[in-house]
């Protein structure tokens, strides 16, 4: 049984390794057809953005050349081809021209990737700081290293940053604070738990705060001695001001607690007590970000060189050949689609679908009159189906209890028959040595020479008598 069923198994384990095989390839199939599809959505619409605010000579090129780029940070990180055109995106809304998004689509790459962020998401927040601070495009390597040292140095991370900026920023730039700076007093806020909106909304209230005193402000200003205007009436470095709000406040022995809260008032006091406490570490980390270089590259690079790194990297490579072959065979499968499309909008498939849905009902029809056939019969027989149906059912349970029973009643039958083959065994033996002994016994009264004659005739006198009685196996007699 278990031969003739093999061949069978093997037949059914190698189809069903085909389906699957078969079904895994569909899915790449179509997966990457997808990818291909949403990737040339989306540039589509970066496109049409940036054709609109283009000021080159030649569009086609150069959005080409951009494009290859936009592709090629996409195949060597763990981004796909459409994230990275959603990136491409982003940027195009934010007013980035086609050679700022040349420059751009590296860095922030490599901070989504240190982040474990979405491309897009950091795309769009970057260049919402980079807007704010009126960088150049070609510092954006810098805004990438400024904010991946900050977040790997303080208790924040890349979208903490961002939501801090959105509050910040604006005001920070007017007030003339360097991006480096303002991260920095961000992040020291974040390892004392003001985070986020709350770190952007202290900084900015104390910027204001501190360029428009009330009389209560000034004079306590003024008792502590700190200038916060320079000589050219511009605002100092807040860092500086802060610092010797410090030392004054010791010197003067003033509480910092009365300082803060009427010099920053309530909202703010908070985050400006943390900074001033940890003054120096604002300064520390404000220089490392403005000296800062290729932080973000590095980090990037060995982050995408664990096993999880390469994987996504294989599966950016496999996106990338599925858009090669889209790309190639593209006006094909627009033809196909422009095609199945037309028959749809034809008088033949509208009737074609028309026969189809009418065979469907007919089913239906027969199945619903074949089911109330059998509703009949069980309401008109139905104590004589429940009979049948608990006979079988008994029936069946009767013979799976039986089968083991039977299997036990066989064993014991053979155990049974194996003993009484051993038992007759022993008693051909046992009589055998007594005939020996009895003719040995014989021949020593006798003396006779003829002893081992008749100990032979004596033991061959009762082999044949027990043989007759209970044969032994061929084996035994001899």
């Amino acid at each position: 049984s278990l031969g003739a069923s093999t061949p069978v198994a093997l037949d059914m384990a190698k189809g069903m390794g085909i389906m699957y095989g078969v079904g895994g390839a569909m899915n790449l199939v179509t997966g990457g057809l997808h990818d291909a599809m949403e990737y040339q959505n989306t540039m589509e619409t970066a496109e049409e953005i940036l054709k609109k605010n283009y000021a080159g000579k030649d569009f086609k090129k150069d959005f080409n050349e951009m494009t290859k780029e936009v592709r090629r940070v996409a195949k060597q990180t763990k981004f796909t081809a459409p994230q990275a055109a959603d990136a491409t995106r982003f940027m195009a809304m934010a007013g980035l021209s086609i050679p700022m998004i040349k420059y751009s689509v590296s860095p922030i790459a490599d901070v989504a990737v240190i982040g474990d962020n979405d491309f897009g998401e950091v795309a769009d927040k970057m260049t919402n700081i980079q807007t704010a601070f009126q960088i150049q495009p070609n510092r954006m390597r810098h805004v990438a290293d400024a904010i991946t040292n900050t977040f790997s140095r303080t208790n924040t991370d890349m979208m903490m940053l961002a939501e801090s900026m959105q509050y910040a920023a604006p005001m920070a730039h007017l007030s003339g604070m360097s991006l480096d700076d303002t991260l920095a007093m961000i992040g020291i806020m974040g390892n004392s738990g003001i985070q986020a909106s709350m770190a952007g909304t202290t900084l900015r209230m104390m910027l204001q705060n501190t360029l428009n005193p009330n009389k209560k402000q000034t004079a306590l200003w003024k008792k502590l001695g700190v200038h916060t205007r320079d000589k050219s009436g511009n605002l100092r470095n807040m860092i500086d001001i802060l610092a010797d709000v410090k030392e004054s406040s010791i010197a003067k022995k003033i509480p910092m607690a009365d300082v803060v809260s009427n010099l920053f008032r309530v909202t703010a006091s908070a985050g400006a007590g943390a900074l001033i406490n940890n003054i120096d570490s604002v300064k520390k980390l404000a220089a490392q970000n403005a000296s800062v270089g290729n932080i973000s590259s590095e980090i990037s690079a060995r982050k995408q060189n664990t096993v999880k790194g390469l994987w996504a990297q294989m599966t950016s490579s496999f996106t990338e050949a599925n858009l090669k072959v889209f790309e190639q065979f593209q006006e094909d499968i627009k033809g196909m689609i422009n095609a199945v499309k037309d028959y749809f909008n034809s008088k033949e498939a509208v009737e074609n679908l028309r026969q189809a849905f009418d065979m469907i009902r007919s089913l239906m029809n027969m199945f619903g009159t074949i089911a109330k056939g059998w509703l009949w019969v069980y309401n008109k027989f139905g104590g004589i189906v429940k009979a049948v149906v608990w006979t079988q059912m008994f029936v069946a349970q009767i013979g799976l209890m039986t089968k083991p029973i039977m299997s036990l009643i066989n064993v014991f039958g053979g155990l049974k028959s194996m003993a009484v083959g051993f038992v007759s065994a022993l008693s051909g033996v046992g009589g055998l040595k007594k005939a020996a002994v009895a003719a040995s016994v014989a021949g020593a009264i006798t003396g006779n020479a003829n002893a081992s004659t008749a100990a032979t005739a004596a033991a061959s006198n009762y082999v044949s008598r027990h043989t007759a009685l209970s044969p032994l196996s061929p084996s035994a007699q001899t």
